[in-house]
């Protein structure tokens, strides 16, 4: 049993009369019930309230050419006492005397507070009665009077001056108790300290004086400090609305659980409070977790980094990396650990631990998977933590700061000059490749993608076969780019003489060029082989994952992998996924956990710490420069040839025509028709139509042609980069 039940259970008495009967003893009741934890009113058994020892007081007022002295409680006068003790037992008898020293007043709606009068507090406050008024003249009796009283009374008085002053505590006390699932905050000040008389801030008298210790002792009240200490918790803490008239008290109930907690841990942070104080029994604590207190530890395996953490806090309770990251994704901050103990975690805290979550896999251990090409952004992150690292995971952050370091120089026998910002483009691929990951350069149209990639493809020639892999209408173009640039290098286009023998043959400084198409058919064959560095062209054209397309080059093993897009990113994050997919795979984890904690929260959602994070792990592998970035390094104007490879279905179409067309202008010359030469022109005509589309010769075919093709995707990411295009045909 609690002690404090107990003082209540000896409140009941045995009836001497009856046997088996008892009574309860109101008056001892009451005394026991103060501080007691567990108070209820009848009428409302779900909020618990505060019963609280009060003192008398006495206020001295200057009114007019007078002082008017008044004691509060008032005392309720009975004319005839010894009627009422008539017919009681000595116990009751001393209930009944016990209760008319008793004065309980409500002070709000979840407060008691207990008055008991001692014989010589009764004394005086009969002597006093309703007021007792005193001329204006009579100044030094009043002080001495009041320095008497003070050693039973608090006094409260303008006019009063106590045997020993002291400077008085202006700073609040906040005074909280459990209400429901919220609590109740009642801001009040000590002035002579925390056993002395409390007021509400900034209003009563200003002179106060109080027995302390046996010895009378007054200070005067900073009535206006009081009040700017008020203001500033009220700043602080904007959910609590001013308090109402003056003689309300500063007193509020905080229903929220989350707001409750979160007042519990500013409160003892704020300059402007002096102390906390709890009713017996029902103390609320909490403990702030910041990056600090993290203690982590980062274990290295072949396929990824293990992570575990714990937190220990004050009391020896410890929190492992599982709860802290299910309380950062929860709707509360505040992780409550019993007995009253509360564990916070800050923003910042919460924020990596979200971070984390997004990135990393549940381990079987209870621990989490970070893929090691996360793993710059997790040293990062555990950074201001308690982290033990093992040996792997430090050698590859080595690595990587190593790579960061490289120079890398252009390759002697690259047959162009490069601008600066095609350098940077250049050597940021190169420091990538020297780290182990893959690269998407997304320069805007026109900036020399195929450039710099080629630059790169020669640096790295002599270690291993490269793929290049282009939709087929830039499969020449690309061709007679390498020529053109790398001419040391060995080109070979996949589809022409015997593709088996390309395959088991290509090795260093040799560069085979594939088409989407012809690699999807092959996929199996590609995928057998490793080659040291593979080039993918308009890579936008795997922005669906799903497809067979996609997959073909996701089955493709290299050492460096260099996606070249104008636009990554044309309608859907997950597009983003899958060129990332296959830059550097693992890195952005499965697709559906993708979606789940950054496509939909930010496309549907506008999450800013989504998009902040999914900045944060794709920024160190895309590249991305726009003309206006750039525009001192370019020229008044930049001509490019694009030369196409039509489709079996249009080159068929378009032979067709060229031999229908041979054919009747052999037959036009030998007939020796006089228009025959107009008849040549026209034939040419429809040829040149032809080669432009064949649905401007042949519409009932719906052949589209592969210049339209181009063009149309041309034009698109124009548009998509923001740039104006004028066409000439």
């Amino acid at each position: 049993m609690a002690p404090w039940d107990a003082q209540v259970i000896r409140a009941i008495r045995k009836n001497p009369h009856f046997a088996r009967s008892f009574w309860l003893d109101r008056a001892a009741a009451l005394i026991a019930l103060m501080g007691h934890p567990g108070v209820i009113f009848e009428e409302n058994s779900d909020i618990l309230i505060d019963v609280v020892e009060g003192t008398p007081e006495i206020t001295v007022s200057r009114e007019g050419d007078r002082y008017v002295m008044r004691v509060e409680p008032m005392l309720q006068m009975d004319g005839n006492e010894a009627a009422h003790g008539y017919g009681l037992s000595s116990d009751e008898k001393r209930e009944w005397d016990a209760l008319r020293l008793i004065t309980v007043l409500r002070d709000s709606p979840q407060r008691l507070r207990v008055i008991r009068l001692t014989p010589a507090q009764r004394r005086a406050a009969q002597l006093i009665a309703d007021r007792l008024i005193l001329p204006a003249d009579a100044q030094p009796e009043l002080q001495q009077t009041l320095q008497v009283l003070a050693s039973h009374f608090q006094v409260q008085s303008d006019h009063a001056q106590a045997a020993r002053e002291i400077p008085a505590e202006s700073q609040l006390r906040a005074e909280l108790s459990p209400v429901g699932d919220g609590l109740m905050l009642r801001l009040v000040v000590a002035p002579l300290g925390a056993e002395g008389p409390r007021f509400m801030p900034g209003h009563g008298h200003q002179q106060v004086m109080a027995a302390m210790k046996g010895e009378t002792v007054g200070t005067r009240r900073q009535l206006g400090l009081e009040k700017d200490y008020l203001n500033a918790v009220l700043d602080a803490l904007p959910f609590l609305p001013p308090p109402g008239r003056a003689d309300i008290v500063c007193e509020w109930v905080v229903d929220d659980p989350e707001e409750a907690l979160n007042l519990v841990e500013r409160l003892p942070h704020l300059e402007a409070v002096a102390a906390i104080d709890w009713p017996r029994g029902k103390p609320v604590r909490v403990q702030t977790i910041d990056v600090p207190h993290l203690k982590v530890a980062v274990g290295s395996s072949q396929d990824w980094f293990s992570v575990k953490g714990t937190v220990t806090l004050d009391e020896g309770l410890v929190l492992d990396l599982k709860t802290l990251m299910e309380a950062a994704q929860g709707n509360s901050r505040f992780i409550p650990m019993g007995e009253g103990i509360y564990a916070a975690l800050t923003r910042e805290l919460r924020e990596r631990l979200n971070d984390l979550a997004a990135v990393a896999e549940p381990e079987k251990k209870g621990g989490l998977c970070v893929p090691p090409l996360a793993a710059s952004w997790l040293d990062d992150l555990l950074a201001g933590t308690s982290a033990e690292m093992d040996g792997g995971f430090r050698d590859r952050i080595k690595q990587l700061q190593a790579a960061q370091g490289l120079q890398s120089e252009l390759p002697t026998d690259l047959q162009a000059t490069l601008r600066p910002y095609q350098e940077e483009g250049y050597l940021w691929a190169m420091r990538l490749a020297e780290a182990g990951f893959g690269a998407c350069l997304a320069d805007d149209m026109g900036l020399g993608k195929t450039l710099q990639a080629i630059a790169v493809l020669l640096a790295r020639a002599s270690s291993g076969p490269a793929l290049v892999v282009a939709p087929t209408s830039v499969c020449g173009n690309w061709r007679a780019e390498l020529e053109r640039f790398a001419p040391s290098l060995h080109v070979m286009a996949y589809g022409a003489g015997d593709r088996s023998t390309i395959l088991e043959t290509a090795g260093p400084r040799d560069v085979v060029i594939v088409s989407y198409t012809l690699l999807q058919q092959a996929q199996t064959q590609f995928a057998a082989r490793r080659w040291y560095s593979v080039v993918v062209d308009e890579a936008q054209a795997i922005k669906n994952a799903t497809t067979k397309r996609s997959l073909a080059l996701f089955d493709l093993q290299a050492d460096f992998r260099m996606a070249l897009s104008g636009t990554p990113v044309e309608n859907r994050l997950t597009e983003l996924w899958s060129i990332l997919r296959f830059c550097n795979p693992g890195l952005l984890g499965p697709l559906s956990r993708f979606n789940e904690h950054f496509a939909v929260p930010i496309e549907r959602d506008r999450d800013r710490d989504a998009q902040r994070l999914l900045r944060r792990l794709v920024a160190p592998f895309i590249l991305r420069r726009t003309k206006s970035q750039v525009l001192q390094d370019l020229p008044p104007r930049t001509e490019m040839t694009l030369t196409l490879t039509p489709d079996p279905e249009e080159a068929a179409h378009y032979e067709a025509l060229r031999r229908q067309a041979l054919a009747e202008s052999e037959n036009a010359l030998q007939s020796g028709e006089s228009q025959a030469q107009f008849h040549i022109l026209a034939q040419l005509t429809r040829l040149r139509r032809a080669a432009c589309d064949p649905r401007l010769v042949s519409p009932d075919l719906g052949i589209v042609g592969g210049k339209v093709k181009a063009f149309a995707e041309l034009a698109a990411e124009l548009a998509e980069n923001g740039h104006k295009t004028l066409v000439f045909s």
